[in-house]
């Protein structure tokens, strides 16, 4: 006996592979499998076309085999794959992150000298260059006093000059130590140092 055809699609459907795979075996009746034949594989399609699944062992394709899937043996050599392209690439997103950290310090280091400088130079014209070098030392940050100098000197303009020495965030490096002068016009009456 025939099987019986389903509903006819519409004219400009395309067929599903489901409906596709039915018109190919309409006209053949099943064939008998010995019971040998029925034992397959985990993962392969047994005689009949139905994929047969192992428990545990991931997807089916739906003409046999695992699925490259979350139990697959591909996903896990992906995840392996990725986590050995993360490892090496960990390095250099340090390094990128350690240059950033180097130059913001740099700049916080640039910022305190130019700050020291102008209180120096601004403290020395109103009370005399050893108020004005005490002043500019105060002005640093505690943490870095100790790698600073501030020297003020001049005549009927009086220049601060403040040097700090910049430590390296990345090993290896080693950088130059920055230097900030402010200038300010003499105010104080008595210009000698030691009254």
């Amino acid at each position: 006996m025939l099987p019986q055809p389903g509903p006819l699609p519409h004219p400009g459907a395309r067929p599903t592979p489901s409906s596709a795979a039915a018109s190919r075996g309409a006209g053949r009746a099943a064939r008998p499998v010995s019971p040998a034949a029925a034992e397959v594989a985990p993962g392969r399609a047994p005689a009949g076309g139905v994929p047969a699944r192992t428990p545990g062992a991931g997807p089916v394709h739906p003409h046999g085999g695992l699925q490259a899937g979350a139990g697959g043996r591909k996903g896990r050599r992906d995840r392996g794959q990725v986590a050995l392209e993360y490892l090496a690439f960990l390095p250099i997103l340090l390094l990128i992150g350690l240059a950033g950290l180097q130059l913001g310090w740099i700049a916080y280091v640039e910022q305190q000298a130019e700050n020291a400088a102008r209180v120096a130079a601004r403290t020395a014209s109103l009370d005399g260059i050893p108020a004005g070098q005490a002043a500019g030392m105060a002005a640093i940050k505690e943490g870095l006093r100790g790698r600073s100098t501030v020297d003020v000197g001049g005549g009927d303009a009086l220049t601060a000059t403040v040097t700090i020495q910049v430590t390296s965030v990345v090993p290896g490096l080693s950088f130059e130590q920055r230097t900030r002068t402010a200038t300010m016009p003499n105010d104080d009456p008595n210009p000698n140092p030691n009254p």
